[in-house]
């Protein structure tokens, strides 16, 4: 969300045949740079996936439309991308064409795979325990896709550059206490710092 282009994204961007992006929101941050993109088509790897909206999620937020852009946490979305990649090389490199599409097909079988060994894990955990809090709101297609609930977030918003209110806060420790949540998700991308006070707290 809040990555900038340095000036060397920026020439590869530019030199680019094909440029994927989420298409969802996602790179926020990175839209004056991919206004810029003249050689090649910039592709959303989201186009044949059903986005979950906010309605669907608890969460309307503002700053991406309503629409949830964490589709990969449900690998079978990741599959579609796999195809709608192979078809976007295969425009730019027709004469490869056949092994984009050979490859595709087998990194399909993978994520299968992958699929199925989530969902069985999973299913190891008691019911009552498949609970979710995140440092923000970007499990709900992980959630739905295996069985889980989201109880909530430290930063509500689909976004990891929001900021959370002391009233919501609260509310939060509140829910975490109330419903035993045994453990908070933290990205590798946020300052966990927010995350882990409410954590000591809870």
């Amino acid at each position: 969300h809040s990555y900038v282009a340095t000036p060397q994204d920026q020439v590869a961007l530019a030199d680019a045949q094909v440029v994927f992006i989420n298409g969802l929101g996602l790179e926020e941050s990175l839209l004056p740079a991919l206004g810029k993109v003249e050689r090649g088509p910039v592709v959303s790897v989201n186009q044949d996936v059903t986005p979950l909206a906010g309605a669907e999620t608890g969460r309307v937020d503002e700053a991406h439309g309503g629409t949830d852009p964490h589709t990969w946490q449900d690998v079978r979305n990741v599959a579609l991308w796999t195809a709608t990649i192979a078809e976007a090389l295969a425009r730019s490199d027709p004469a490869n064409g056949t092994a984009y599409r050979q490859a595709a097909n087998e990194y399909h079988s993978e994520l299968e795979a992958l699929h199925a060994e989530i969902a069985a894990t999973i299913e190891t955990i008691p019911s009552a325990r498949r609970l979710l809090v995140t440092d923000h709101d970007d499990l709900a297609y992980f959630a739905a896709a295996y069985g889980m609930k989201v109880v909530g977030a430290v930063t509500p918003s689909f976004s990891s550059m929001a900021t959370i209110s002391a009233q919501e806060m609260a509310a939060l420790q509140d829910q975490i206490k109330a419903q035993g949540v045994p453990a908070i998700f933290v990205g590798s991308t946020v300052n966990p710092q927010l995350a882990e006070q409410v954590a000591q707290d809870t």
